[in-house]
């Protein structure tokens, strides 16, 4: 833990119980935007561009599963929150389950789609490369010329 990340952990640590609950209840709306955000991008068709929220995703899940390990440390602070809050929190963190379900989902699609892409690309490669097998002129079965392999590359915006 750097020194910078173990300051914010500690101060968040010291923060009443009320700010603590609010932050983490900030941080899974900032999460669901950017996931819903990426599903946008995964329904569009424009998986390349989750690059642009990737940083801001990957520093949200940092500070999520720092306030959610702090809170697994300390559970007694939800007691201590006004409840109206822990119930917003119980309803953000819902809501952020279904909507990491649901970009699981496109994800999963969409790496589906990409194999089945890469392999029917190789299907035909290899199909090409490969002359029809049948009976020669001779009424034999001719040798198969020995070939290479050859390399396959994928644009990243497929």
């Amino acid at each position: 833990m750097t020194a910078a990340r173990k300051s914010n952990y500690t101060a968040i640590e010291a923060a009443p119980p009320r700010e603590r609950v609010e932050r983490l209840i900030s941080v899974t709306d900032h999460l669901m935007r950017i996931v819903e955000q990426e599903s946008t991008f995964l329904r569009n068709k424009e998986p390349y561009r989750i690059e642009e929220v990737h940083e801001e995703k990957l520093r949200l899940t940092s500070d999520y599963a720092m306030d959610i390990g702090l809170l697994n440390k300390t559970p007694h602070i939800l007691d201590q929150a006004p409840a109206e809050t822990v119930s917003r929190l119980k309803n953000n963190m819902k809501q952020l389950s279904e909507k990491l379900t649901e970009n699981e989902k496109l994800l999963g699609a969409l790496k589906d789609a990409s194999e089945n892409l890469i392999k029917n690309i190789a299907r035909i490669a290899a199909r090409e490369r490969r002359p029809a097998a049948g009976y020669g002129n001779s009424g034999q079965i001719p040798d198969l010329p020995k070939t290479a392999p050859s390399a396959l590359s994928l644009d990243r915006q497929i």
